[in-house]
């Protein structure tokens, strides 16, 4: 079984090691006044942060619309997936999660018939991005769709994130 891995930007995995382990990242948009960037693609970590401490207004995000979710479960589905494992960040902190379980239902009713297992994981950042990254890792080592959920929602139980100001 061809399990893909899909999560969304706030996951702060690497773009590099995203590729290396065949996750596909879904970018937010992040808003400075007017003009928005894709999160992590047209603006990493080092450039926000830049922006943060220039910028007279306060960022602000959007998440992903259901069409980039739908496009990316095509994509995969096309180059061989017989499953996704999608997984997001908090549904408390944003509708990302709502996005991509409208995303699959979007899906044509031919493509439906691959499982897409759709997770909030009810964290954020590299809290979430951890447990993603040991879950590619497994989907390579040939971990099934459902063994994949029960880890990493393990995993997730077991994660705490702490932020310092």
């Amino acid at each position: 079984m061809v399990v893909r891995i899909v999560t969304d930007s706030t996951s702060d995995i690497p773009l590099e090691k995203a590729r290396a382990l065949g996750i596909t990242i879904v970018p937010l948009t992040v808003f400075f006044g007017e003009k928005a960037y894709l999160d992590g693609i047209e603006l990493d970590n080092a450039a926000f942060y830049s922006k943060l401490r220039t910028s007279k207004q306060s960022p602000r995000s959007s998440q992903p619309p259901p069409a980039a979710f739908q496009e990316a479960y095509t994509r995969l589905i096309n180059e061989g997936a017989d499953g996704i494992l999608s997984v997001h960040l908090s549904s408390k902190l944003s509708g990302t999660y709502q996005s991509a379980r409208t995303g699959r239902d979007a899906l044509p009713d031919d493509m439906k018939k691959i499982p897409i297992e759709v997770v909030d994981s009810q964290i954020v950042s590299l809290g979430m991005g951890v447990p993603v990254m040991h879950a590619a890792e497994e989907a390579r080592q040939g971990a099934s769709l459902p063994e994949l959920k029960t880890r990493l929602l393990d995993r997730l139980a077991r994660t705490r994130v702490l932020f310092v100001l």
